[in-house]
């Protein structure tokens, strides 16, 4: 089994490495110093393993590049550049580890259907000034468990080394991931705080609930059922009544003060270093799709319009 993974950053180098050690042949698609970088030192990853894995580094797509499996490892906003890069590709089968669930659409816009399948990619890293990467949690990585060629892929990552689920319900814990993404992210950026620090406090326990709820009942309209198997028990969160739902994010979020104090969410990373922020792909999506439904928003559209302005802030004028 081949693997062509587009990006080099934080999840894309823990994937690439670890499948690299396990013995399958991997390419990674990266450019500038990234590259450069790979190519000099490999794919370095410390933190929960230590690994020096050396791949295939490509800077462009050539259509008789040999891929089973294809794999976008790439920020939401880079996701329709690197799609045109690797529309002339004939991949077995083809994801996306992008937030949010705008990815699928995407894909199957420019794949067959049939060889899309849904991922939900709950471990996560941080690209490091030096070039390493630092793994931090090792989770879970859901994909496709309805399809065979889905479980085959979910065996070999999982046999890598990564915590790998062949999942029946892939659409639901894609949508359960989402709901409960969309306030740590927002919240995460606005405070400029780890998870622990924030949640833990009523004052933005409150308004991550609020966005629960309002994510849940988007989800509804889609009809996609919810699930707690996520990042947050969101289908709890989003039965319970307000008190109760408040006491619960506050506990969840000094777990996390307690068990991962300095856990910074991958946006919080990019906003310390100015880099563009996956907001309009993923916040901005959610929005539109409740506009689109009728759905009566209160606080997503407020945190929609202080992430955008910290992401021009960030941005070259």
């Amino acid at each position: 089994m081949q693997f062509t993974i587009f990006g080099a950053g934080s999840l894309g180098t823990i994937l690439a490495s670890h499948l690299s050690q396990a013995g399958y042949k991997v390419h990674v698609i990266a450019r500038g110093e990234r590259a450069a970088y790979i190519e000099r030192h490999g794919l370095v990853v410390t933190g929960l393993v230590e690994l020096v894995e050396h791949c295939s580094v490509l800077k462009k797509i050539s259509s008789n590049l040999d891929t089973d499996v294809l794999i976008f490892a790439v920020k939401t906003y880079q996701m329709e550049e690197s799609l045109q890069m690797a529309r002339q590709l004939r991949p077995r089968v083809v994801f996306a580890l992008a937030n949010g669930v705008r990815k699928n659409e995407q894909l199957k816009a420019t794949f067959p259907e049939s060889k899309v399948l849904g991922c939900m990619a709950n471990f996560s890293g941080e690209l490091l000034d030096t070039g390493d990467v630092l793994f931090t949690r090792n989770e879970s990585f859901n994909l496709d468990g309805l399809s065979q060629e889905g479980i085959e892929i979910s065996k070999a990552i999982g046999g890598s080394g990564i915590v790998s689920i062949a999942d029946e319900e892939i659409e639901s814990t894609e949508w359960s991931k989402f709901v409960g993404w969309v306030p740590l992210f927002a919240l995460s950026l606005i405070t400029r705080s780890p998870i622990g620090d924030f949640l833990s406090l009523r004052e933005f326990a409150v308004p991550a609930l609020t966005a629960i709820r309002e994510m849940s009942g988007l989800a509804k309209l889609k009809g996609v059922a919810l699930h707690d198997n996520t990042v947050l028990p969101v289908l709890t969160l989003s039965g319970v009544d307000q008190e109760e739902g408040v006491d619960k994010l506050m506990k969840i979020g000094m777990e996390f003060y307690r068990s991962s104090p300095n856990h910074r969410m991958s946006a919080l990373q990019d906003l310390e270093n100015r880099r563009q922020l996956e907001v309009h792909e993923t916040l901005g999506h959610a929005v539109e799709m409740a506009r689109r439904c009728n759905l009566e928003l209160k606080v997503l559209p407020l945190f929609y319009a202080l992430v955008s302005g910290l992401d021009k802030m960030v941005m070259p004028r």
